[in-house]
């Protein structure tokens, strides 16, 4: 097998382990219209594009992942499709991206405990298919009352006029909204075929609209709810939903212990040799330990076996998603590629993890899949976990080997870890 192939086979198993075990709140459901008509007319609609894209890529940008969801699930239907928009040219020749939208989840279906957040995307069609859904309708408040998050942008604040909390009050009452406004529903010639007015509905239910001059963007942000006024504006409302989940964590998180997410190829106890070690240090957080492996110049001075560690992309010294980079570990000279890059963010575990092969004849070939975890705790403290997995002859003989050499260096490069975040700070 090509190390091409091989490298595709890692990435999508990695994908498609991530997507069915990825733990409760790492993820956001992005809420789509399935109405494809505009009212009785001949005029077709559906999700606008952008609204859908702009927050897509923030979204995985911050390290959530995305399911998208709609009122019947399956296919979605699009309106606003214009490639010159860089995002929208990404989505649409990402076939991936693509295959994931038009097999989006039925709202009736979904676990809201598995979602920080849920963002509505905009577009008319959401005008017929939102506002009396009972589902997406369960699924906002449940996501709002576990303490997560709430976004909307231009026509999709429609989901919410009839959004009730367990206390009998309108989500929207009492808080600053945006949302398209009458002004802009009028230029745009669709007044009297949209079922009702957002801007007055959401006046009827109790919220302040905030509007700003058409077609501007503008966003509002109400503790947990954040709203958009029109298709310029669903940029800013994912990077607002964002900083909110970075800022208001989920409070039962802290005591949930996180597990590293593996390729199939590498799952322990089908391998050659497996490790695990794992500490857990008061006064430290997440964040600090990441600075020290994301910086690979400052691996040498707190783990004695890692050395000579170089980049061929020009992308280093400091990891980042697909970056190409090699170094000397136990006499042997490994190659490397990042296959998991999740920065860490305010209740959320961090994780970077690499495959890794030595070039060789099948007496010498080595590949591995080496996971890092750091989660912060609370009472100020951070777990720090490493795992690796690895196949080949090299690994048998690793793995009779006792004690395990594996074990005892990597606990080495945790404990270092520690110390040499203690020693920064």
């Amino acid at each position: 097998m090509s190390h091409q192939t091989f490298r595709a086979a890692v990435l999508a198993a990695g994908l498609a382990a991530a997507a069915q075990a990825a733990a409760p709140h790492h993820a956001i459901l992005l809420a789509v219209t399935s109405h494809d008509r505009m009212g009785s007319t001949a005029d077709v609609t559906g999700a606008y594009l952008s609204e859908v894209t702009h927050a897509y890529y923030v979204f995985l940008k911050a390290g959530y992942r995305v399911d998208f969801v709609s009122p019947k699930g399956g296919h979605v239907p699009l309106d606003g499709l214009k490639d010159a928009d860089p995002d929208n040219k990404a989505f649409l020749a990402d076939a991936e991206a693509q295959r994931h939208l038009h097999a989006s989840l039925k709202a009736s279906e979904v676990k809201p405990g598995a979602y920080d957040a849920i963002y509505f995307a905009g577009g008319h069609g959401v005008m017929w298919d939102f506002p009396d859904d009972a589902a997406l309708q369960g699924l906002t408040r449940a996501i709002y009352e576990q303490g997560g998050v709430v976004g909307a942008v231009c026509h999709g604040p429609a989901a919410l006029v009839n959004v009730k909390l367990s206390d009998g009050r309108y989500l929207v009452a009492g808080r600053k909204v945006a949302g398209f406004t009458n002004a802009e529903e009028t230029r745009v010639g669709r007044s009297a075929v949209v079922p009702f007015l957002l801007e007055s509905r959401l006046r009827e239910r109790g919220a302040q609209v905030s509007t700003a001059p058409l077609f501007q963007p503008h966003v509002e942000v109400s503790g947990r709810l954040v709203t958009g006024q029109n298709p310029a504006s669903a940029r800013g409302v994912a990077t607002e939903l964002v900083n909110t989940l970075r800022t208001h964590p989920f409070p039962h998180q802290e005591k949930t212990m996180n597990a590293i997410v593996w390729p199939e190829a590498y799952l322990p106890g089908t391998t050659d040799n497996y490790c695990s070690n794992e500490i857990i240090v008061k006064g430290l957080s997440a964040a600090q330990i990441w600075a020290q492996l994301n910086d690979t110049t400052l691996w040498p001075s707190y783990y004695s076996n890692a050395s000579d560690i170089r980049f061929h992309d020009g992308s280093g010294p400091k990891l980042s998603l697909g970056a190409r980079f090699r170094f000397t570990t136990f006499g042997f000279l490994v190659e490397g590629e990042v296959t998991e890059y999740v920065p860490p963010v305010a209740g959320h575990p961090a994780r970077v993890a690499w495959h890794g092969w030595v070039e060789g004849d099948a007496q010498h070939r080595l590949d591995v899949h080496h996971a890092w975890l750091f989660e912060d705790l609370e009472g100020g403290r951070v777990r720090i976990l490493t795992q690796e997995s690895q196949t080949g002859k090299p690994a048998q003989d690793l793995a009779t080997a006792k004690p395990n050499p594996m074990i005892n260096a990597h606990q080495e490069w945790i404990e270092g870890l520690a110390r040499a975040a203690k020693a920064a700070k």
